[in-house]
């Protein structure tokens, strides 16, 4: 990507070096939103530019919506990896997929075990692992269909090789997907980007693994669907799951070129 772009990652409150940046219990979609527009002026002036291009991935396809509806003129373009648009809904297709997945592998096992937790959403204690319980089961599901780039990855191993973090950052890194999940996702059950953002001034680009089951295709369809918006494009990744720009990296990068050769 740094062909094309100068990249900025963003590690947000309770995640990696920003694990300790505010109390996590304080956290909300609305401060997430604030400092991320705050970012957005800061790129803005450090790199002289007018705008800047946006990727949002899984939960950031939500976050990168809302900072294009608030501030269209701030940005060049919005590419999401991921596109969530309803996060019960999508975890209620998501339960159902994994119930059937398990039956069909036999593992009765684990299948009564989500089946005690029953369907999703979940509140209270101990919501994060009753979550993870049918999340596990769809990872697996993705894997077993998705070869990606043929190339073996994982995400929790790449992290802790990552250069970039001590080892103070590599365990908040671990420490913040549990942490910040029980505080932030129950807040984004109200999320209906069909109904709260079905017009948008900037191009949208999504990028979407054939497989992905953690942020339902079905519903980023539907949203694509209705979507209108200047320039919008839906880019499906055959071998992907639901993070297609690691999974089939290189034509990710191609993707990410020809966009920015249509925006300049």
């Amino acid at each position: 990507l740094e062909q094309y772009y100068t990249v900025v990652n963003w590690e947000q409150p309770g995640v990696g070096k920003s694990y300790d940046a505010v109390d996590i219990a304080s956290l909300t979609p609305e401060r997430y939103l604030s400092d991320a527009l705050t970012l957005t002026q800061y790129l803005q002036d450090r790199f002289t530019q007018e705008k800047i291009y946006i990727l949002g991935d899984s939960w950031g396809s939500i976050l990168g919506i809302w900072m294009v509806q608030q501030q269209p003129d701030w940005y060049h373009a919005f590419i999401s990896s991921g596109q969530m648009v309803n996060t019960v809904e999508t975890d209620i297709i998501g339960y159902e997929c994994a119930r059937e997945f398990l039956r069909e592998r036999g593992d009765l096992n684990t299948l009564k075990d989500i089946e005690a937790n029953g369907p999703p959403p979940y509140v209270g204690d101990g919501l994060t692992m009753r979550y993870f319980s049918f999340l596990n089961v769809l990872n697996a599901y993705m894997y077993s269909h998705a070869d990606g780039d043929g190339e073996s990855h994982n995400q929790l191993f790449d992290t802790f090789f990552a250069p970039e973090y001590g080892l103070i950052d590599k365990v908040n890194w671990v420490r913040g997907l549990f942490d910040v999940f029980a505080v932030v996702y129950p807040q984004l059950s109200d999320v209906e980007l069909r109904e709260q953002a079905n017009q948008l001034d900037v191009p949208i680009y999504f990028v979407k693994g054939r497989w992905d089951v953690n942020a339902a295709t079905t519903l980023t369809e539907d949203y694509y669907d209705i979507l209108e918006a200047p320039h919008k494009e839906l880019t499906w990744f055959e071998d992907s799951g639901h993070t297609p720009l690691y999974e089939e990296a290189r034509r990710f990068v191609q993707v990410m070129a020809d966009i920015a050769s249509q925006t300049q």
